[in-house]
């Protein structure tokens, strides 16, 4: 239940996100070979599909969009579904997550549901993850892999790559950029052993000892 399979003891981890930058995907997909696919993907998987065959993939799901789609997703063969909630410090989780847990059950029963790992909480340098897209690349660093790529993760600097039925605005979502960024810097910070490696649209990121940013 809370632990994703296959992605511990891996050299590097992808996170992919929804942002116009994933387009640079063609140009690394054999760099890794497991990622996390973040949030609602149905149009930009038909996209971006043909770079993701024979790899190791976990889709996360946000309390938004609970029922990836099942036909698309065994088309490349996802099998695992990862929660962005859970018991996070090992209490009983409350009426309401017990509900949507059980209700994600339901609906996605071909998949493998997994909860918050135990221990990702007590890593986390801030007090919540401000997104889905955060909170991706928060999972990736928890396995401790020697690298993480991120892709579309565009901190509502530009559209997104493919519309899907769930959509927010730059406009609405300014103000959630400054603390994007401020939380990605925080877990860049507190995992000095990984290399992290972002392309985005983003030109507010700059490049640290351990990140490498370059735009798109």
């Amino acid at each position: 239940m809370y632990k994703v399979a296959d992605f511990s003891n891996v050299d590097s981890i992808a996170v992919l996100c929804r942002g116009k930058s994933i387009e640079y995907l063609k140009n690394i997909y054999s760099d890794f070979n497991h990622c996390f696919l973040v949030g609602q993907f149905d149009n930009a998987l038909k996209k971006i599909s043909k770079y993701l065959t024979n790899k190791k993939i976990v889709q996360i799901i946000n309390k938004c969009a609970i029922k990836p789609c099942k036909k698309k997703l065994m088309k490349i063969n996802i099998q695992d579904i990862q929660c962005n909630f859970g018991s996070y410090f090992g209490e009983e989780m409350d009426i309401d997550k017990k509900r949507l847990y059980k209700k994600i059950l339901k609906l996605n029963a071909w998949a493998k549901v997994h909860l918050v790992p135990l221990g990702l909480c007590a890593r986390r340098p801030f007090k919540k993850w401000c997104t889905c897209g955060i909170y991706g690349v928060d999972m990736a660093a928890f396995y401790q892999p020697k690298k993480i790529i991120i892709l579309g993760l565009d901190f509502y600097c530009s559209e997104y790559f493919s519309r899907e039925k769930i959509q927010t605005t730059i406009a609405s979502n300014k103000k959630r950029k400054n603390e994007m960024i401020s939380n990605l810097y925080d877990i860049i910070n507190r995992d000095k052993n990984i290399m992290f490696y972002l392309y985005t649209k983003c030109k507010e990121l700059k490049s640290k000892d351990n990140l490498v940013v370059k735009y798109v």
